[in-house]
């Protein structure tokens, strides 16, 4: 078993790159223990990031579990095993994002808030670029396509009676309708909505 590590409240404070003002308020707002002044660096560390809120804490950037995960790892101040701060492996965790997701429930909620600003912002960018279009002018746009196909179809029984009553060659009588259907659907390529 290895040995606890104990240390002032300073040392904790510059392993976290923080005044000791910020370390003395994170051990009061998360009720890490202290014993004669000084604190059990895994036990701090556990509590600390079991309960991070990376909003709080980076200044409302999103992803700041992962980047002060990171920076943690980075100084020192856990090894990266899930044990040694009681993170464990989450059940919605994407593969490929082991350590990265959101460890607490306030955290999660966050980044999927986050999440749900960037998509939002993202459609109103691609609106900007002309990328999407409103959807009752898409709407609007095929109703009228359909409506002109039908009157176009509804009239090739009446425009092609008097040719087709003239000879009773199979033939002769699809190559009739043939034309006016492929002069119909020309017709609606070159067909442009009124604006």
């Amino acid at each position: 078993m290895a040995a606890v590590e104990w240390i002032s409240v300073d040392e904790w404070a510059n392993r976290h790159q923080i005044t000791r003002q910020a370390a003395y308020k994170r051990i009061r707002d998360h009720q890490i223990p202290l014993r004669n002044g000084k604190l059990n660096v895994e036990e701090a560390n556990r509590i600390w990031f079991a309960s991070y809120n990376p909003l709080k804490q980076n200044g409302g950037v999103a992803g700041g579990e992962a980047a002060a995960a990171s920076r943690a790892e980075q100084q020192g101040l856990f090894d990266g095993e899930e044990k040694s701060i009681g993170i464990e492996q989450l059940p919605d965790e994407p593969e490929g994002m082991r350590g990265r997701m959101p460890q607490t429930a306030l955290g999660r909620v966050q980044l999927a808030r986050d999440m749900a600003r960037a998509h939002w912002e993202n459609i109103r960018l691609k609106q900007a670029q002309g990328k999407l279009v409103d959807l009752q002018e898409v709407t609007r746009f095929y109703t009228e396509v359909f409506l002109r196909l039908r009157d176009e179809f509804s009239q090739i029984g009446s425009e092609t009676m008097d040719a087709l009553s003239n000879t009773t060659d199979a033939i002769e009588c699809k190559e009739i309708v043939d034309r006016r259907i492929e002069k119909a659907l020309r017709g609606m390529t070159e067909w442009r909505p009124p604006k």
